[in-house]
């Protein structure tokens, strides 16, 4: 997820309640397209959160041009720290921001955004959007991995509406999100000339993982 500054609170304990909640199904989610990354491609990262990803990323790929933009200054730090070797550090810009951080002239190959276009409201979501899009060169890859609204069965819809409606309370009252119900993120990106080239669900459908390609 983007992390606003007021994740700084809960940044040390994030991963942790993560791992408690969903075990270890939100990475799972996340690491399921990182293969489809071309080699030496720019790679913008936003909303990484503690760059637990990062490693990851150096594993299945050469890339060694990545801005990892994070709005949350001790989540910054912490990624920082998930690079032990010198020579992938050097080919991590951190930079401390939100998407209006992204210089005029930058463009990605690869845009990364986990666990982050559920944290806004429609209309800011419309704006981030089209910017991230904006920056994408076109045959770019755009992965994203996000929440979205689950259409289950019996107890399971109630279990996953429930859980859905605890997270943003929590995240209201503890990080000071804008959103208060998860956004329709697809229908947003649907309206841009992005062609989706694989999905998988996770966690009783409930989490989506997406690989675009702009056209």
């Amino acid at each position: 997820m983007m992390l606003k500054p007021g994740f700084d609170l809960i940044a040390p304990y994030y991963d942790f309640l993560a791992g408690l909640v969903f075990g270890r199904t939100l990475k799972k989610a996340q690491l399921t397209f990182l293969d489809n990354i071309p080699e030496q491609a720019r790679i913008l990262i936003i909303g990484g959160g503690s760059g637990w990803l990062l490693p990851e990323i150096f594993a299945r790929t050469s890339t060694c041009q990545i801005v990892y933009l994070e709005a949350s200054a001790n989540m910054l730090n912490q990624a920082k720290q998930k690079i032990k070797d010198p020579a992938q550090a050097a080919c991590v810009e951190f930079r401390f921001g939100t998407e209006n951080n992204i210089q005029p002239e930058e463009e990605f190959e690869v845009v990364i955004s986990f666990f982050f276009l559920d944290l806004f409201l429609p209309a800011e979501l419309e704006n981030i959007t089209h910017i991230l899009f904006r920056h994408l060169q076109p045959g770019g890859l755009w992965l994203v991995t996000d929440f979205v609204q689950t259409h289950n069965a019996g107890l399971w819809q109630i279990w996953t509406k429930i859980l859905t409606q605890s997270m943003y309370r929590f995240f209201r009252v503890v990080s000071g999100i804008s959103a208060t119900t998860l956004p329709d993120w697809q229908n947003i990106l649907a309206h841009y000339n992005l062609a989706p080239q694989k999905s998988a669900y996770f966690y009783h459908n409930l989490i989506k993982s997406v690989l675009y390609q702009k056209k």
